[in-house]
């Protein structure tokens, strides 16, 4: 029967290992259940067979993640490593203080969430305090509020089924998305608006491949046409003929092109409208060129829709 050991003198005994330096006993429970604590910090479960011929090792995940690495998190912003215990026992800290343990797999993922963060409409978190007065963020909450108010789709139903890339939902990796956008800055300087539908590949999400920034003018030229799918292209006017539905600069496009006010048929009508859309998008896109995002130039010049027949 072996002798039994007087685990309370075994705490505080130092070891030198072999590539790592000193360390010392901070728990025994057994031969093959001991811990050391590294002079930087690090804490190592290892056997005392190990720990006398120098063999303990910190670790491939120490190496990556000790005390003071900063972190980005997929959906919480940056952490800190602020103790390092083993892999599996890893405290990190949030820039608001708050402290979560992690697993060292789940930090280098990112997944890892911060418990205290309050959410912006149910879903989505700013993590940059000083930027709620900036344009960018504005853009980003006005976005969070069409896709997920109660209050708003009580008002504007044709955004119920819009969604957000589950990556925006976090306010720093907007921000950083957007900005490798042309022209985002033109939405400070000169009141571009943000789109989602110009550039649609028909699903009804905002995310980076389909968003552009984009004058007033351009925007408001679109949204009878694509944002809402009911808008006819003509009317029925009082006399019962079919009308196009062109009016204010819509309208002048239709006289200089020599078109009359009504037809006998809804797709005479409609093809004055489209006949006229087209022009109007097609002067946009060199009115701006340049200026414009060349993707949504190439759609201006290119466009072409199809537009709903509704009852």
């Amino acid at each position: 029967m072996g002798k039994k050991v007087d685990k309370e003198a075994m705490l505080g005994l130092e070891f030198e290992t072999k590539n790592n330096g000193k360390c010392f006993i901070i728990d025994y429970k057994k031969y093959k259940d001991v811990t050391v604590m590294f002079y930087d910090g690090c804490i190592v479960k290892t056997k005392m067979g190990d720990l006398q011929r120098g063999s303990v090792g910190k670790g491939d995940t120490y190496e990556w993640c000790k005390v003071g690495t900063v972190f980005q998190t997929n959906f919480h912003g940056e952490c800190e490593v602020v103790g390092y215990r083993t892999t599996s026992d890893i405290d990190v800290k949030f820039k608001d203080g708050t402290v979560v343990n992690v697993r060292g797999g789940n930090l280098k993922k990112g997944v890892v969430k911060n418990p205290n963060t309050p959410k912006i409409f149910g879903v989505a978190t700013n993590d940059l305090e000083n930027y709620t007065d900036t344009k960018m963020f504005k853009v980003w909450h006005s976005m969070i509020r069409r896709c997920y108010s109660d209050v708003y789709h009580k008002n504007r139903p044709a955004y119920d089924d819009v969604t957000v890339q589950e990556s925006w939902l976090i306010f720093s990796n907007f921000k950083k998305d957007i900005e490798s956008l042309p022209f985002t800055d033109y939405c400070e300087k000169h009141n571009y608006e943000f789109d989602k539908d110009i550039l649609s590949d028909g699903s009804r999400m905002y995310k980076l491949e389909t968003i552009s920034f984009v004058p007033k003018e351009i925007n408001s030229a679109f949204i009878n046409d694509i944002r809402f799918g009911k808008y006819k292209g003509w009317y029925v006017n009082s006399q019962g003929f079919f009308a196009p539905s062109t009016s204010g600069v819509m309208d002048e496009y239709r006289k200089n092109l020599g078109f009359k006010t009504s037809y006998r048929t809804s797709d005479e009508a409609l093809n004055v409208y489209k006949t006229c859309k087209k022009l109007q998008l097609q002067d946009l896109a060199e009115k701006y060129k340049g200026m414009i995002d060349v993707r949504v130039y190439n759609k201006l010049i290119n466009y072409d829709f199809e537009l709903e027949i509704t009852d």
